[in-house]
């Protein structure tokens, strides 16, 4: 059974650039800008740039990970200071950014070229490529504190020859933006929640939708805090968004 959600209003702060993800920590909201990583303290309203010139970066338990773009290929590696573990690797074509979450055994990070979700359990380390249905972009990913998985995406099929963009080795560093992706009156955007099925003998992992809400304005970057706070970032307003989520059964 599908859950019907109701998301609930509860405050805006403008960011002063395009943020495309979102995460929280202690009392701030940590956002991935085009220039570079802000913090939102919510308790004096300041926002400040702690660093420019990031990558894509997840936290769990205290490691670090991160997702590295260089020469057409994706690279996800736990990393600190003094050493660093690589995981696995793809290939890729697209210029858009490529965001990640860690969950205990799962990192989840975006291949954008076959419009799927790549599972990596990091105790078998075997890599699940998943297809999510009637999803023709999907934008950023978020693993909850119960394990779930939080999806922002387009929610209708939509075929352009520049979806993916195109690999230019002499900048690499460059990312397309989300700003063209809202072109057609009659595109909407999705936040959806999945449990995550573990692996079993016959497969790999899944995902089982648990509920599904549809979202006029563009967001891209999502997270949840320890007390069920939802936050979204709006592209291309320059905000984000509180949200409290109500739901029941049908």
């Amino acid at each position: 059974m599908i859950e019907s959600m109701r998301l609930v209003y509860f405050s805006s702060h403008q960011t002063g650039s395009h943020c495309t993800s979102v995460t929280h920590h202690e009392d701030n909201i940590l956002l991935g800008c085009r220039k570079g990583l802000k913090k939102y303290d919510r308790n004096t309203e300041e926002m400040r740039l702690l660093k420019s010139g990031i990558v894509k970066v997840a936290q769990y338990n205290g490691d670090i990970f991160i997702s590295h773009r260089k020469s057409g290929f994706v690279s996800v590696m736990k990393y600190s200071e003094t050493a660093t573990d690589h995981l696995f690797s793809f290939t890729t074509h697209s210029m858009l950014p490529y965001f990640l979450s860690i969950s205990d055994p799962y990192v989840a990070i975006i291949d954008h070229d076959n419009e799927q979700i790549k599972l990596y359990n990091r105790h078998t380390r075997h890599v699940t490529d998943i297809t999510l249905p009637n999803t023709s972009h999907i934008w950023n990913l978020c693993f909850t504190s119960d394990g779930s998985l939080l999806v922002t995406s387009r929610g209708k099929e939509h075929n352009s020859d520049s979806d993916n963009g195109s690999e230019d080795d002499s900048d690499d560093d460059s990312e397309d933006d989300f700003d063209d992706d809202s072109d057609s009156d009659d595109s909407h955007f999705l936040l959806r929640k999945y449990r995550v099925e573990p692996e079993s003998a016959s497969g790999g992992a899944a995902l089982t939708q648990l509920w599904s809400v549809k979202e006029d304005r563009l967001v891209c970057g999502v997270a949840e805090s320890e007390n069920g706070l939802i936050f979204l970032c709006g592209i291309e307003n320059k905000t984000v968004y509180i949200y409290s989520g109500e739901g029941a059964y049908i």
